[in-house]
Order: structure tokens, then C-alpha cells, then sequence
């Protein structure tokens, strides 16, 4: 089991600000997971445009209120507290905070590394030992590796089971 509390998240690299955002990485893949757990507030009345191009991320808003569009067909998705969303197919969209802000808990795959902030294109990059990648192919190479050094984790630890 592992426990984090927010006191130290700042020690440990694992708080990320933007220009109207602060994220809190709780669980980042250097802890053997196949997701990261994020606490994002956004600014009140404030606006972010982003692309989780290698990303999926699942967002839980427990505080204030946003509005959720979709850059490509103009959809808008307003939403408080105990509503959420999934952007599942790599969507390019704006998330606009309410007169409160926005606090979310969001979810992503593959794991963040807990270092992202968006670049010019909304994007978080995929940070690994080898590299930061930015373009989708170079991602997904990377989570792959992510994947095979996990799955050969996993064989070890089964290894170490099976001869207890």
C-alpha cells in the first residue's frame, strides 16, 4: 500500500502550476501504475486550451463548476460538482473555469510522469528515462517501453512469489 499526503507533494517534484492551473500528482508512474491521480484546480474565469494527444483522461469535478468544448465541433458541456467527463479519443478542447474555479480529480493513461505542463499545443508530452516526446508516434513508442519494463516488473515480482 502506498499513502502520499499533500504536505508532500512539493518535496518530491509532484506539483506542476501552470498560468491559471496547479496540478497535484499524487500517484505518477514511477509508482508501478498504469494511470496517474491528479488534483487540478483551475483559476476562476479562466480558460485553458488543451490536447492530451497521448493521453486519455478522466476528470471528476468535486468543487466549482467548468465548461467542457469540444475544438472540433464547437460542443459545450457545462458541469459542476459530482459530474465528469472522458477524453477518450484524444480530443482537442477548452476547459473553462466557473466564478468558483474547478477543482478536479483526473485520471490519465499512460501515467504521467509528474513533471507535465501543457506546451503551445495543449499538449503534455510523455516523459520517460530515455526522453520527452511530443509527437503521438514517438508517445506511443514510448509507452510501449513504459509497458514491456512494467509487464518484465510484474514476471519478476510473479518469480519471486511462486519461489516464497
Amino acid at each position: 500500500m502506498k499513502i502520499r499526503r499533500l504536505s508532500e507533494l512539493g518535496d518530491l517534484g509532484l506539483w506542476a502550476k501552470g498560468p491559471n492551473w496547479e496540478s497535484r500528482r499524487y500517484f505518477v508512474r514511477k509508482d508501478g501504475t498504469s494511470f496517474s491521480l491528479h488534483d487540478t484546480h483551475v483559476a476562476p474565469n479562466t480558460q485553458t486550451n488543451i490536447h492530451y494527444a497521448n493521453h486519455i483522461e478522466a476528470c471528476l469535478i468535486y468543487s466549482g463548476s467548468c465548461t467542457v468544448t469540444d475544438k472540433q465541433t464547437g460542443e459545450a458541456h457545462a458541469l459542476g460538482a459530482g459530474e465528469a467527463y472522458l477524453l477518450d479519443q484524444h480530443d482537442r478542447h477548452s476547459v473553462t473555469a466557473g466564478p468558483d474555479g474547478c477543482k478536479l480529480v483526473c485520471v490519465f493513461t499512460p501515467p504521467c510522469d509528474g513533471r507535465e505542463v501543457h506546451n503551445e499545443k495543449g499538449i503534455y508530452p510523455v516523459i520517460t528515462e530515455k526522453g520527452v516526446y511530443y509527437e503521438r508516434a514517438d508517445a506511443l513508442q514510448a509507452e510501449i517501453d513504459m509497458l514491456e519494463a512494467l509487464v518484465k516488473d510484474k514476471k519478476e515480482e510473479l518469480l519471486r512469489i511462486k519461489g516464497a
